[in-house]
C-alpha cells in the first residue's frame, strides 16, 4: 500500500482527497462548504502523522507545498518532460530545431482535423508516464491531484488567455461500460472533476 493510500485509509476519506472533503450535505440535499479552519488543520495533522513522500523518488516532502509540488520533490518536478517551444501549433508535438514562429508539423499538414489545437503540459514518458499508468491501472485515484495540477499549466497558453473559462464545459471521454465496470471508475471523469475544481 502506498503512502497516499495509507493516508486515505487511516483518515477514512475517499480516494478523492481534499476535493471530496470540502463539501458537506445538509438535509434537503443542499451542499455547503466545510470550514476552511477544519480543512487546514486536518491536512496539517495528516501531514504530521502520515508525511507526504515524492511520488517518483520517495523522498519526504515538507508540508504546505502547493500544486504539483504536493506530490513531487523539487528535483523530480524540475526533471518532468515538459513541452516547451518550439512545438506544432496544431497538435502540440515538440520539434527539434530553431523555429522562430508558429508552424504546423508534417504530421498535421495533410490532415482534416476537427479541432483548432491541442495542448499538453508534459510528454507522456518517464515520471509522467509512470504516474499516468498508476492512476489508470492501479486505482491510484490520489494521483488525479498531481495530474490535474500539471494539466492546469496549459491554461497559461496565450491562445487560451482571451477565452472566458467560466463558460467552459469540461467533457470527459466516455468509456465502454464493460471497461468501466472492470476498472470501477472512469479516469477521464475523475481527472475532469479534479481539474474543474482546481481551475
Amino acid at each position: 500500500m502506498t503512502n497516499d493510500e495509507t493516508r486515505m485509509t487511516k483518515e477514512g476519506r475517499s480516494p478523492g482527497g481534499e476535493c471530496d472533503m470540502q463539501r458537506g450535505t445538509v438535509a434537503g440535499g443542499n451542499t455547503m462548504a466545510a470550514s476552511s479552519f477544519f480543512i487546514r488543520y486536518r491536512t496539517a495533522f495528516l501531514d504530521l502523522v502520515y508525511p507526504r513522500r515524492c511520488e517518483v523518488c520517495d523522498l519526504p516532502l515538507e508540508a504546505r507545498r502547493a500544486g504539483a509540488a504536493r506530490w513531487l520533490c523539487d528535483k523530480c518536478l524540475d526533471e518532468l518532460p515538459r513541452i516547451e517551444p518550439p512545438f506544432c501549433k496544431v497538435c502540440g508535438e515538440p520539434c527539434e530545431g530553431a523555429m522562430t514562429g508558429a508552424f504546423q508539423c508534417g504530421n498535421c499538414a495533410d490532415l482534416d482535423l476537427h479541432f483548432e489545437f491541442a495542448l499538453s503540459a508534459c510528454r507522456a514518458r518517464d515520471a509522467v508516464r509512470v504516474m499516468i499508468h498508476r492512476f489508470k491501472y492501479q486505482r491510484r485515484l490520489d494521483l488525479r491531484g498531481v495530474l490535474s495540477s500539471l494539466l492546469a499549466e496549459v491554461l497559461e497558453d496565450p491562445r487560451l488567455a482571451g477565452l472566458g473559462r467560466a463558460s467552459w464545459t469540461l467533457v470527459p471521454v466516455a468509456r465502454h461500460h464493460a471497461r468501466e465496470r472492470e476498472r470501477q471508475y472512469n479516469q477521464a471523469w475523475e481527472l475532469c472533476r479534479e481539474f474543474s475544481a482546481a481551475s
